[in-house]
């Protein structure tokens, strides 16, 4: 590890809705790090299976008492926070006992990791995030075997908040999670704002964890479908302003109808209309239309390279169909 990051204090934010066991885990597997970290944060957002109560003794508790989403839960615990490094883990996540040391070498503002899959560990779960030109993002090489593709160390602008490291620095620059996302979306928004401030992060794929996946809501469930839905519509309203220009319009329209057809397909159409329904909270303007634009178009093409070199998942081979890379 470089000297300079030997002394550094690193701070662990775990948000938690029930399952103390899946909590009590990964507490075992940060007490058993190669490089443990200087505290522990566990926010419970009002779990009724004691898990506060369980983790008592070997982490700061924050005790809400209801639901508040995951980004109020993070903010809470970044604000409590007193490392110069702050970490987020999912509750439903199990890192290597190198994972944090691993991060740690990186010279970026912030580092995540290969996530492979806890049931099926040779299958990829997550690695960085991919954005289309209409903010829909892809977890690069989701579902996807093991492979070299995604074995490389690499410069990321967007990240994924399942095991990510951020130096506190970053939090003060821009600030925290916009909690008027709730659930879903509001890292994809995060990393725009990080994108446009110019702040790049590392992916580094020998920092493996494994994770189990819609540990708390679950796959598919309707309260997901309809906050997937929802958040999108408000990333798009925060960051294109409420009036956007025809080809742009036509194309998250799309983007919209194409995920509705695979909501469908899972059986809940009427999860994704209430989504497309709910009133959304009123907006600032966006600064940066043209800057963002730039950055996204970027990246849907990278998205489209490693699609195409790994394999095309249904939505974005539809995606890619209606709108050829540019």
């Amino acid at each position: 590890m470089p000297p300079q990051e030997i002394h550094t204090t690193v701070s662990i934010v775990i948000p938690t809705w029930n399952r103390r066991d899946l909590v009590l885990r990964l507490l075992d597997l940060l007490e058993g790090q190669t490089r443990p970290p200087n505290e522990v944060i566990v926010v419970d957002n009002g779990s009724n299976d004691g898990t506060a109560d369980a983790v008592a003794s070997r982490a700061t508790v924050i005790r809400l008492t209801d639901n508040s989403g995951f980004a109020h839960a993070v903010n809470l615990g970044i604000l409590a926070a007193k490392g110069e490094w702050v970490g987020i883990l999912n509750n439903d996540v199990e890192p290597r006992l190198d994972w944090l040391e691993l991060l740690l070498l990186t010279k970026s503002d912030f580092a995540t990791g290969k996530l492979l899959n806890l049931k099926r560990p040779d299958e990829i779960d997550g690695t960085f995030d991919l954005l289309s030109q209409v903010a829909v993002p892809w977890r690069a090489g989701h579902g996807r075997p093991d492979q070299p593709t995604f074995n490389y160390t690499r410069s990321i602008q967007f990240a994924p908040w399942t095991a990510v490291l951020y130096r506190r620095r970053v939090f003060d620059q821009i600030g925290l999670l916009d909690e008027s996302f709730g659930s879903y979306y509001e890292d994809v928004d995060f990393g725009i704002r990080c994108a446009l401030a110019g702040i790049e992060g590392e992916y580094q794929p020998q920092a493996v964890a494994f994770h189990l996946g819609s540990g708390t809501l679950g796959a598919w469930r309707p309260a997901t479908v309809q906050l997937l839905t929802r958040n999108h519509r408000l990333l798009i309203q925060k960051h294109f302003g409420p009036k956007l220009e025809w080809p742009l319009k036509c194309r998250s329209w799309l983007a919209q109808v194409l995920w509705a057809m695979l909501a469908a397909r899972h059986g809940q159409w009427r999860a994704w209309w209430r989504g497309r329904r709910e009133p959304l909270p009123a907006t600032p303007a966006s600064l940066h239309p043209l800057p963002l634009r730039r950055i996204l178009r970027e990246s849907e093409r990278e998205l489209y390279r490693l699609q195409k070199e790994t394999g095309f998942d249904l939505y974005w081979r539809m995606y890619f169909s209606l709108f050829p890379p540019s």
